[in-house]
């Protein structure tokens, strides 16, 4: 594979979120710095730019929390922003409505990503941050031919360690703890990194085994 064709995932997320953009002036922050990494990224030499080129600076200009999330699998990196809550429950959304909901920063369902997780039932930050705690998690997925498949999953968290993590021009001290869930169909881990005072300012999780991870940085204080 050339680096062109790496390149191409990044860039393509990327362009995402300016397809169907309107003139809602909440959008406008998050469809500029969309149309600056579209940019960054096919000027670049290697694969893509690290945070998308993004500045505190621009970041305290919007209106609304942003995250920037990176979708493993195929390398593609994009910023989403909050646009509503419900019941406990936030969606974050590209312009083009790729969306996650987050319950404190917790995945409990992705639209528009492939092989989505519909719905899941998910720890709360307290659970994933106990060294040695146990609970169970049960997510929907969609499987072939658009069926939902339903699993359970037997989950023990561990604690990792101190760690500290930097990206867009401000590093975090934070404990890294890891989430190792199974069942008879497979199993996945995810990592968590809070913060003194429990904030959850990165993390790795899994959406499904054909969509992979995803990586979200927590851009907003």
């Amino acid at each position: 594979m050339t680096r062109t064709a790496m390149m191409r995932p990044a860039a393509c997320f990327a362009a995402l979120l300016l397809a169907g953009c309107g003139s809602d002036p909440e959008q406008l922050p998050v469809l500029g710095m969309a149309r600056d990494a579209v940019q960054s990224t096919r000027a670049a030499p290697a694969a893509q730019p690290k945070d998308l080129g993004l500045t505190r600076a621009y970041i305290a200009t919007l209106s609304a929390p942003v995250d920037l999330v990176t979708i493993e699998r195929v390398g593609a990196q994009g910023v989403i922003a909050r646009i509503a809550t419900n019941g406990g429950v936030e969606t974050w959304s590209s312009v083009d409505n790729k969306t996650l909901g987050l319950r404190q920063g917790i995945v409990t369902a992705t639209r528009g990503l492939g092989a989505d997780l519909i719905s899941a039932s998910v720890p709360s930050p307290g659970q994933v941050a106990s060294d040695g705690g146990h609970h169970r998690r049960s997510h929907v997925v969609l499987g072939p031919d658009d069926a939902a498949v339903a699993q359970v999953y037997d989950c023990r968290v561990s604690l990792v360690g101190p760690e500290t993590v930097s990206f867009v021009e401000r590093s975090y001290q934070t404990r890294h703890f890891q989430e190792a869930c199974s069942s008879p169909m497979g199993g996945f881990r995810n990592d968590y990194w809070f913060q003194i005072g429990g904030k959850l300012r990165q993390s790795r999780q899994f959406v499904s085994d054909d969509a992979g991870y995803v990586l979200i940085k927590h851009l907003s204080d």
